[in-house]
Formats: structure tokens, C-alpha cells, sequence
């Protein structure tokens, strides 16, 4: 590391990592960006979507308790999980729904593309119950659908909460339960305004062309050709 000019990292708790091994000098917080899909027409269900890999790290489980615990809150709101996983994880939580009678819980198969985005269309909120992300993209697509978003603090989402486009909770599934009573209880004109918020803070900080210029502007200053940007840790 003691050749390298400047380091990228996605997010403020990669930062952190970065300090705690000792390792000074630039680095630059640029978090990933996506391609804008155009909005188009949404006609969301009361529906809440988990769209993602299949794995224990992803809270799935946490999830499911978080469900149950919701049980006679969530009227005819439905919870669907769509995405890869061993065959192995998913018997399991399939078992824990009918062990438990879970109504209202789908899956769906691992998707790409625009369909992909037909799917966040579909949804009311997305949920990322995971234990731990670098960052989340998934988070992004949603918001980018104007899909207001639930994360748990294991992924670097506060900007949830900052621009009033979702929740960033404790881990937990009593703190899940808790955020997704709150949202079943957000009026829809609230909902739809969470929504607006989100694709105009994913248009302002996360598309590609944002994140282009925030990695244009790091190298010009490594360069020597430009004072340092505001999203620079120079390690002082």
C-alpha cells in the first residue's frame, strides 16, 4: 500500500476499516452508481420486497421473525423474496414459514434486467435486513423506482433517514417489526413523497454520471491539477 497514490472506498464505514489498519494518505469516499432506468408507470402493491442473494449474512431469518412478529398488524400486506440461494438455504426458510404459518410470503425466482426493475415497481418498500454490506446497491435500484427502502445499520444506508427516503434501524427483528408497522402505517401521499425523495437523491449522488465526475475529480487532485474535493479523507 505504500505505492499507492490514493485509495477508493464506497462508503464512511469502509473509511473506518481503511484507518483502523493504519494505512494513511487520500482516500476517497465515491459510492457506486448505477444506470437510471426511466420511471415509468408504478402501480405498487401493498407488498414489501427483498430482492437479493439467499444467504444466512442477509437477515432473511431476522426477517421471517420480523414477520411473524407483525402478524396482526399487516392486514393484507405481503412480503416477497426473489433471488439466488443454495437449495439447502432455502428449504430451511421455507420450513421456518411453515413451522411458524407465515401467510403472505412468496418467492420468486432470481431475476436481471429490466425486469428486474419491473419487480422494485411492483413493491411498496424494499428491505435490505442484512448483517453486513460494503454498500448495497440494491438500495439504490429501489430508491431509483422511488421505492422507499429499510436497512438494517449493518449496511452504510443512513442517507435513509437524512433525506427521508426510508429507515435505517438497529439489527434486529424487533427493530425490523417496529419499521415495517411504521411503514404499513405511512399514508400513501407520504409514501409516494419518501419515493420522490429517493430517486432525486439516487439522480443526485448515485447514477453513474455523478460517480464519474466524483473519480474524475479524485485523479485530477492526485494529479495535482485540482484542490482537494469535499468527499476526500487525506488521512491528516
Amino acid at each position: 500500500m505504500s505505492d499507492c497514490a490514493g485509495i477508493h472506498a464506497t462508503c464512511e464505514s469502509e473509511l473506518n476499516d481503511i484507518r483502523r489498519l493504519g494505512i494513511r494518505g487520500p482516500v476517497a469516499v465515491i459510492p457506486n452508481g448505477i444506470e437510471i432506468e426511466p420511471f415509468g408507470y408504478s402501480s405498487p402493491k401493498k407488498q414489501f420486497l427483498y430482492l437479493g442473494r439467499l444467504h444466512p449474512e442477509k437477515g432473511l431469518e431476522c426477517l421471517l421473525r420480523a414477520w411473524q412478529l407483525i402478524s396482526h398488524n399487516r392486514g393484507e400486506w405481503t412480503l416477497r423474496i426473489v433471488g439466488p440461494g443454495k437449495l439447502e438455504y432455502k428449504s430451511l426458510l421455507r420450513e421456518y414459514i411453515l413451522a411458524n404459518d407465515l401467510r403472505g410470503v412468496f418467492f420468486g425466482e432470481p431475476i436481471f434486467g429490466k425486469e428486474k426493475f419491473q419487480e422494485y415497481r411492483n413493491a411498496a418498500y424494499f428491505i435490505l435486513p442484512s448483517f453486513t454490506e460494503n454498500f448495497g446497491v440494491s438500495v439504490v435500484e429501489a430508491l431509483s423506482m422511488k421505492v422507499p427502502s429499510v436497512a438494517n445499520k449493518g449496511a452504510p444506508w443512513q442517507d435513509l433517514n437524512k433525506y427521508n427516503c426510508g429507515w435505517w434501524i438497529e439489527s434486529g427483528p424487533e427493530a425490523l417489526a417496529s419499521a415495517l408497522v411504521n411503514a404499513i402505517n405511512t399514508p400513501e401521499p407520504t409514501r409516494r413523497m419518501m419515493g420522490e425523495n429517493g430517486r432525486a437523491l439516487v439522480l443526485s449522488k448515485y447514477s453513474v454520471q455523478s460517480t464519474s465526475r466524483m473519480m474524475l475529480d479524485f485523479y485530477e487532485y492526485l494529479l495535482g491539477e485540482r484542490s482537494a474535493p469535499s468527499f476526500l479523507d487525506d488521512g491528516r
